[in-house]
């Protein structure tokens, strides 16, 4: 994600600002960006009365300002308009709302400062502990000192969060509290042991090791006071010691998280994580690359790159070079290595033998877990052949048979190159074996490499070249090599063309459909915990039932789910309509678990929802009843969308509601048409979007008269997550100038795939076809040369990683459909959206429209 700043930098406001002000949106030629950033305030509109005195054009100025981004010189004018006039409440409203919103700002970017400082502290420190790894070691205390803190993160888990404090009942909360108080007071064992063990060190490292080992020990006096308040359970409410509690959890877990990352075998990959968080969070005045620590770090990460790729330490390599490709996406050899290696991690991945590298492990897989005879069941050579016969006729540009030769065989390659595998494979044990293979894709990539014209024929016998070389040799099980050589190919047409194999159809079929036959509740489950509620949906059997959010399920029909995969478990709770699933239930409140059968429904997911959850599960669209602004959110776009979005809006118009926010924000897109109904209610006329292809004549969706919010303020937010279908409806209305976009630019998943069914649907070719292109024929596309893609916002407005965090954690909790207390509930929402400085621009911004139009009451 690109962070260049966090004021509000605008390079086509002036326009834009026409559109918002004088046209309240209407449909306008798409509009062309000035060279500058800063543009000329337009002038009040007609409608506005004659500007009478001095105190009234500071006014509109101030209000043209800060709509244009400026918001500083707005709130000069803005304050010299109400010192002009004292008494005029319109002024002093408008004064007000820039204030707030300008102090908003001021707070985000200290906290895009303190974060930055923080990120680039971390990586001294991790390169620091880097630096004195071979000194630990030397001493032998290396494997004492990780003992010592893996304790302590073994003690720090026995602490009850806020979260079950605050839903456990009276007689609960005390013992969980008593046993927290417990937790933390065992937890100063090992880390006093652990300084014991560098006692006389007066190094850099083991001063830095002290300090935060104090850091923590504060922290944990201040936690004991709050839990013994708790404990006692003599106050009226819980939740400003749980608000307390909560912040010093999260200074507790990072300092602990750093302990870890000082004793770790590998705190060079924990540096370059935090560089990449760091590179998120600056701005040019901070000049990061240049910085000594940065450059260092990215020679020590080019040399661990190419030793680990030489010792066959593949995620060592991955850790390595995906850091150097992010921090430093210019450098095309970082791409290509990066390719490279992540092949050989995916075949580590699916075929390995259970090592990331030489000393280090992958934890035990939970029971069930699909292996790679399950992934690759039901696959065979002719339905690649099927596929690659579909290339010419379907796919978007002219296919380099030459290059998807050459991406299938190194695939191949890989896969027999990695050792990790032999075990897997035992043919690969046999060195003459395994070399007379790989002789036999090397000659298959020097045939490819002299031919003048490759076509998809020669693709098909490239193939059976390679499996004929298996049988003969190594003899690798025909699925694998067939899945590897296809993944090789499509990979070098695009990252979004792929292969659905026969053990994914089901799984596709639920997916775009937006149905599937279940009991209706979303679930989420730690390694080696029990499967736990997050919230049952809407009109669901679940939720019929009673089950509730935060409801531990300890068995499905009988089976014990703490040793299971997430998969296996979604696998055994749905199933065919009709049937029945007995769900055994632990409950905070109730001392005996109790089970819960339900009967199988087809469930459907909602897709649309709005800024308040009713108890039944409906949603209230209305954000700010007073200044009229509805609040509209899609999280994806399936068939059921254009339905859902249609009623929402005729919610809001029965409301009399005149401004809308539109939120697409980690919306990764869908389907086409229904995209386009949902642009169609906001657009009078003109194109929506069309398609072009190679093998494809384009096509465009228009909108037709009939929309259900034609002429009321619009503001779409959009954000670096929000791809394909919700970059259609954005980009659309931006480029109408029907609204105005906020957030940061979005995702630029602009080509469309193309499902084509393989042996009678026992397989699909998911194939892109076209590209998406904008009414101003702008590809959406972010293609590798392109410059100009995705939708940029006209109101950047830029989130660290720990802004997102915080109010997605509170929107996660609003969304659930659970019993709550209305108070509860609203002093959550205005957390939440306290927390969101997008969705307070998007909010300010309408009322300043409303302001300047004189719609806003004063």
């Amino acid at each position: 994600m690109k962070r260049v700043q966090v004021f509000i930098s605008i390079s086509f406001f002036g326009i834009l600002l026409t559109s918002l002000v004088c046209n309240s949106f209407a449909a306008a030629p798409p509009k062309e960006a000035p060279t500058t950033m800063k543009s000329e305030p337009t002038s009040a509109p007609a409608s506005q009365p004659a500007l009478a005195d001095e105190g009234m054009a500071f006014f509109f100025e101030g209000l043209d300002d800060a709509l244009a981004g400026d918001v500083e010189t707005g709130l000069e004018k803005l304050r010299e308009a109400a010192t002009e006039s004292p008494d005029n409440s319109r002024f002093a409203v408008g004064l007000a709302l820039v204030e707030d919103y300008s102090d908003r700002l001021a707070r985000a970017e200290k906290e895009r400062s303190e974060d930055y400082a923080k990120a680039v502290n971390r990586v001294k420190r991790y390169m620091l502990a880097q630096s004195y790894l071979k000194e630990l070691r030397d001493k032998k205390i290396d494997t004492k000192l990780r003992s010592e803190i893996k304790n302590a993160v073994a003690q720090l888990n026995n602490i009850s969060d806020k979260d079950d404090l605050a839903t456990a009942d009276d007689e609960e909360v005390a013992e969980l509290a008593r046993k927290s108080i417990e937790a933390v007071q065992k937890l100063a064992s090992p880390l006093n042991n652990a300084q014991k063990l560098l006692k006389g060190d007066d190094s850099q490292y083991a001063g830095e090791f002290r300090r935060i080992c104090g850091d923590v020990t504060g922290d944990f006096q201040e936690y004991q006071q709050v839990l013994k308040i708790i404990a006692a359970n003599n106050i009226q409410s819980r939740e400003g010691f749980l608000n307390r509690l909560s912040s010093v959890e999260e200074r507790v877990a990072q300092n602990i998280a750093d302990l870890e990352v000082m004793t770790a075998k590998k705190p060079w990959r924990m540096a370059l994580a935090h560089t990449r968080l760091a590179k998120e969070l600056a701005l040019p005045k901070d000049k990061q690359t240049q910085q000594t620590w940065y450059l260092d770090l990215i020679a020590d990460a080019q040399q661990r790159g190419k030793d680990s790729v030489a010792n066959a330490k593949w995620y060592d390599a991955l850790s390595a070079y995906s850091g150097l490709e992010s921090l430093e996406p210019e450098n095309e050899s970082y791409e290509t290595s990066l390719k490279t290696v992540r092949r050989h991690v995916r075949v580590l991945g699916l075929y390995g033998n259970g090592s990331f590298d030489d000393d280090t492990k992958t934890e035990k897989p939970e029971e069930d877990d699909l292996g790679w005879r399950d992934i690759v069941s039901g696959v065979d050579s002719d339905m690649v052949k099927r596929a690659i016969s579909q290339l010419d006729a379907s796919y978007v540009t002219a296919v380099d048979y030459k290059k998807v030769a050459t991406g299938a065989l190194n695939s191949v390659k890989v896969l027999a190159e990695t050792p990790q595998v032999v075990d897997t494979f035992p043919g690969l044990k046999d060195e003459e074996k395994r070399g007379s293979f790989l002789k036999a894709v090397d000659r298959q990539l020097d045939y490819i490499e002299k031919k003048s014209r490759v076509d998809h024929m020669e693709l098909a016998l490239v193939l059976n070249a390679i499996l004929s070389a298996s049988e003969n040799t190594v003899e690798i099980p025909t699925e694998v090599l067939t899945v590897e050589f296809t993944d090789g190919f499509l990979s070098e047409l695009d990252e979004f063309s792929s292969m659905i194999w026969p053990n994914d159809v089901e799984d596709f079929r639920k997916m775009t459909m937006g149905k599937f036959s279940g009991v209706g509740i979303q679930i989420t489950k730690e390694p080696g915990e029990y499967l736990k509620v997050v919230t049952p949906l809407a009109d669901s059997p679940a939720l019929k039932a009673g089950i509730k959010t935060d409801d531990i399920i300890l068995s499905v029909d009988g089976t014990e789910t703490k040793s299971l995969s997430v998969d296996k478990l979604v696998r055994m709770i749905t199933g065919k309509r009709g049937t029945k699933v007995v769900l055994r239930i632990k409950r905070h409140g109730k001392l005996k678990p109790f089970d819960v059968p339900l009967i199988r429904e087809d469930i459907r997911i909602r897709t649309v929802k709005g800024w308040r959850r009713n108890p039944s599960g409906d949603w209230d669209f209305i954000l700010d009843k007073e200044a009229g602004i509805g609040y509209i959110r899609i999280t994806q776009f399936t068939d059921r969308t254009p339905g859902d979005f249609n009623s929402a809006l005729r919610n809001l118009n029965k409301a009399g509601v005149k401004s809308l926010i539109l939120d697409l924000r980690l919306n990764p897109g869908g389907l086409l048409r229904p995209a386009a109904k949902v642009a169609d209610e906001f657009l009078k006329s003109g194109r929506i979007v069309s398609t072009k292809g190679r093998q494809v004549r384009e096509t465009s969706l228009s909108a037709r008269w009939g929309g259900k919010f034609l002429d009321g303020e619009l503001i779409v937010l959009v954000n670096e997550h929000s791809a394909s279908a919700a970059e259609i409806v954005s980009g659309a209305i931006q480029d109408t100038a029907r609204g105005a976009v906020a957030g940061m630019r979005s995702y630029g998943k602009g080509s469309v795939q193309n499902v084509i069914e393989i042996r009678r649907q026992r397989a699909y070719l998911k194939l892109t076809t076209a590209y998406y292109y904008l009414p101003s024929g702008r590809c959406l596309h972010r293609l590798n040369s392109s410059k100009d893609w995705g939708v940029d916002p006209d109101y950047k407005i830029p989130v660290t990683p720990r802004q997102l965090k915080r109010w997605l954690e509170i929107r996660r909790k609003t969304d659930l459909l659970q019993e709550i207390d209305p108070d509860e509930l609203s002093n959550d929402l205005a957390k939440q959206f306290d927390a969101d400085i997008q969705l307070n621009t998007a909010v300010t911004l309408l009322k300043l429209i409303k302001l300047q139009k004189g719609k806003l009451a004063a």
